[in-house]
């Protein structure tokens, strides 16, 4: 008994301790979402972000939602990299996960990873159509979005319809700043600096398609301007536009104008008129150069598109016949585009703001490409060094002048030895004295010596 309580002690502080440690960093999101309703979707979905701090997460979180029956079934949340689509970090919360005091699910990373400042990342949670309800976009009250906090910004929604998938597509039409579901993650702020980027150089004299194959497709029941939005990874530099010659559907027959579209701005910024007669590269491309050549800013969103024609040439749809490569995936981008979703107008010259989300990434309208180099596509050359030539001016000996040597008289001393003391001299005194003296020593002698007889 004592040992059955002991365990159940000990699990409850391993649990304490494990939320301590969630509770201990910050959440990125100040307060879960509890509004959500739907719960008809399967899929992987949540949003993107921008870092202003470089951070290492430890937790992932997602809202409890309460209001709509609280968490039933398990989720795992996912951390993305945008630039790469590779999955960095993930973790699964179910019913026994702890809540926090935002009103979060939370559940640890098994090992910490670091987002860099300036980077754009994904998180997303896996939900299953039947299961627990999660927040749609633009659908709280008082038009709520996420309550985010400083480390980071939220760009867009983004999802996909395959749960352990990156989120390709993107929501629209919502504010800047909302995503599916609400998770969030956890962490702790980092000094670490973002990896240098290996840039890709492509030279004007080989530009690449954005596209590496034409698509094609029979659809030719609906005139407008259709084709997709995208993205680049780094600056580019584009010389010409492409639409597919579509040799299997009865090829091309009309003139399409072909259109660059800013999406931030809604303003064309190139244009080209392809026709019957234009040339077919190697790919089944009809492209033409543009008048001058447009550079496309990394990151800045885009839109490529073409006028199409009821009853007029045969474009490829989206999610049709299976004429594309990549097992039923329509495109397949060169390494620097990112497609994002199909983009179309009800009318030819008109900015394609209408969007359908297809149930694959790499979709797109018709099939447009067009080719590009890249702006760092020469690497800086140093311009040689001249070194001018040293003149050596010859060195001018100034002529030693040896001063005379004076040599001053020597003057030699002469120095006499001292003189030897002189010897005392006696006076005649003491020679008297001493004689007096000597006679008295003897006489006394003389007396002693009679005295001693007698």
């Amino acid at each position: 008994m004592k040992k059955t309580v002991l365990k159940i002690m000990l699990a409850m502080l391993l649990a304490s301790i494990m939320t301590i440690s969630v509770f201990a960093a910050e959440s990125f999101l100040s307060e879960a979402n509890q509004h959500g309703l739907r719960f008809d979707y399967t899929g992987n979905l949540g949003y993107e972000f921008t870092l202003n701090h470089s951070v290492t997460v430890t937790a992932l979180g997602r809202p409890e939602n309460l209001e709509d029956g609280g968490t039933q079934y398990e989720h795992t949340l996912y951390i993305w990299d945008i630039d790469t689509e590779t999955l960095l970090a993930s973790a699964v919360i179910g019913p026994e996960s702890p809540i926090d005091d935002k009103g979060f699910r939370t559940a640890q990373l098994e090992t910490p990873v670091t987002l860099y400042v300036g980077m754009k990342y994904a998180i997303t949670s896996t939900e299953e159509a039947g299961g627990d309800c999660w927040y749609d976009i633009g659908t709280a009250p008082d038009g709520e979005t996420l309550a985010v906090t400083d480390v980071a910004t939220v760009t867009k929604a983004r999802f996909t319809g395959t749960v352990d998938a990156f989120p390709a597509s993107t929501g629209t039409g919502r504010d800047e700043g909302d995503g599916y579901v609400g998770p969030t993650f956890y962490y702790e702020l980092s000094d670490a600096l973002p990896p240098e980027r290996e840039l890709v150089y492509i030279t004007p004299d080989a530009p690449v398609s954005a596209l590496t194959e034409a698509a094609q497709g029979p659809r030719a029941d609906f005139t407008g301007s259709l084709g997709y939005s995208f993205t680049v990874r780094q600056d580019i530099v584009v010389t010409s536009l492409a639409r597919p010659s579509n040799p299997d559907f009865g090829g091309m027959n009309q003139e399409h104008t072909l259109y660059i579209w800013d999406v931030a701005s809604q303003e064309i910024i190139a244009t080209a008129l392809v026709t019957p007669d234009t040339p077919i590269d190697a790919l089944g491309f009809h492209a033409v150069q543009l008048e001058e050549p447009v550079t496309l800013v990394e990151d800045t969103e885009y839109i490529v598109c073409s006028d199409e024609f009821a009853d007029g040439d045969c474009w490829y749809d989206i999610d049709s016949l299976g004429k594309t490569p990549n097992d039923g995936v329509m495109h397949t981008p060169s390494e620097l585009i990112r497609m994002d979703r199909p983009k179309f107008a009800s009318s030819n010259g008109a900015f394609p703001s209408s969007t359908y989300n297809p149930p694959e990434k790499n979709e797109g309208y018709v099939g447009v490409s067009f080719y590009y180099y890249t702006v760092a596509q020469q690497e800086v050359v140093e311009e040689p060094v001249v070194e001018e030539p040293v003149v050596e001016t010859p060195a001018v000996e100034e002529p030693v002048v040896e001063e005379p040597v004076v040599e001053e008289p020597v003057v030699e001393e002469t120095v006499e030895a001292p003189a030897e003391p002189a010897a005392p001299q006696t006076s005649d005194n003491t020679l008297l004295i001493c004689a007096l003296s000597i006679i008295c020593l003897v006489s006394a002698g003389a007396v002693v010596s009679t005295k001693i007889r007698a």
